[in-house]
């Protein structure tokens, strides 16, 4: 289904919580929305999921302007949308009572093997008759998304779906938001989850004070960010201030103890140089590479992330975090305390004057 968004703007109690927002959803593709607390995130997804109106400005399905639909037109267009809340909506009852709730009031019919199915797929097979209500917070976010996919929406718009869950239920839900995807459904994703953001993500958007201030790939955002407030809040783990000195054609970044070989068009003067956590390798001994900058470090901080993990550590005075797979910290057994070293290329530093 065709989405866009043209002008939409939103007020509450004089205040402006979306200001002429403008965007396009990339179809059949997992389109996401990131921005600090705040930004106007979730009040977009409802006025998409004609939970609100907006005060100016339509939202079009189909080239179909909302506002010009009829009643009939605009239940049979609600049907078509799935919105699955940060915090999830649990019917009394059974979970069995849940899965089938929506198909009745639908008067749509769903055998038991299709809900078999999809219990089975988000991991609840066996969970048919306890009572929704006392299930794990993981375990409800999965059986809100599981109603919801049974009923084969062609738009998801996902609020924080993986907000505070165990990393099972994450990781199940990251799998299923893939699929669906895959399946030639639209997803719009709004999370605070950078990690998942740049797995999941085909199409993004930033938002900042009830604006986009950027929509497209992803590398404007995570890998070269065009200003230095995308920068902290989108690539966060690696922003490093210092100042820039030359030695020739050579250029470093200094700061606190670090001399960080980069490659930059800019002069002398301070900067932040961003890094992405992918970039940054970890070893027990030091790498022989073309990598430029090599150093040795002590594990502070080993964190899951997911399906990844995040690995902190101390340089000098300089904290570098890497992204790395569970096997390779594993094989390495990485843990707090331990002596590492780090090592990206020059090129992998984005450097943005200050």
């Amino acid at each position: 289904m065709d989405t866009k968004v043209t002008g939409v703007t939103k007020i509450f109690d004089r205040r402006i919580i979306l200001d002429s927002v403008d965007m396009e959803l990339q179809t059949g593709a997992v389109n996401v929305i990131i921005g600090p607390n705040g930004a106007g995130k979730t009040t977009l997804l409802r006025i998409m999921g004609l939970l609100e109106k907006p005060d100016r400005g339509v939202v079009l399905f189909d080239g179909q302007p909302v506002n010009k639909l009829r009643s009939r037109q605009m239940t049979a267009l609600r049907r078509r949308i799935a919105f699955v809340f940060q915090h999830p909506l649990i019917l009394e009852g059974d979970v069995l009572r849940n899965m089938t709730y929506g198909p009745r009031v639908r008067k749509r019919p769903v055998g038991n093997d299709n809900i078999a199915a999809m219990l089975h797929k988000v991991g609840l097979t066996g969970k048919e008759d306890q009572d929704a209500k006392k299930l794990s917070g993981g375990e409800k976010q999965r059986l809100q998304l599981a109603r919801v996919m049974l009923l084969e929406p062609e738009l998801y718009l996902l609020d924080e779906p993986t907000a505070n869950l165990d990393p099972l239920s994450t990781r199940t839900i990251e799998t299923l938001i893939t699929g669906i995807a895959a399946a030639g459904k639209t997803i719009v994703l709004s999370t605070h989850n950078l990690v998942q953001a740049r797995l999941l993500g085909h199409k993004f958007f930033f938002m900042k004070e009830g604006r986009i201030v950027y929509q497209g790939a992803g590398a404007e955002i995570f890998h070269r960010p065009i200003s230095l407030d995308i920068a902290e809040f989108a690539s966060a783990e690696n922003i490093i201030h210092g100042e820039i000195v030359g030695e020739g054609e050579t250029k470093f970044l200094q700061a606190n103890g670090l001399r960080i070989r980069v490659t930059t068009p800019f002069g002398s003067g301070r900067a932040a140089g961003v890094i992405r956590a992918e970039d940054i390798l970890i070893s027990r001994e030091p790498i022989v590479s073309s990598a430029r900058n090599c150093f040795k470090g002590i594990i502070t901080l080993v964190e899951e992330m997911g399906i990844i993990l995040s690995v902190a550590v101390e340089c000098q005075k300089q904290v570098l975090i890497s992204f790395i797979t569970r096997e390779s910290a594993q094989l390495m057994d990485l843990r707090p305390g331990q002596e590492v070293y780090v090592t990206f290329k020059s090129t992998a530093v984005h450097v943005i004057r200050i």
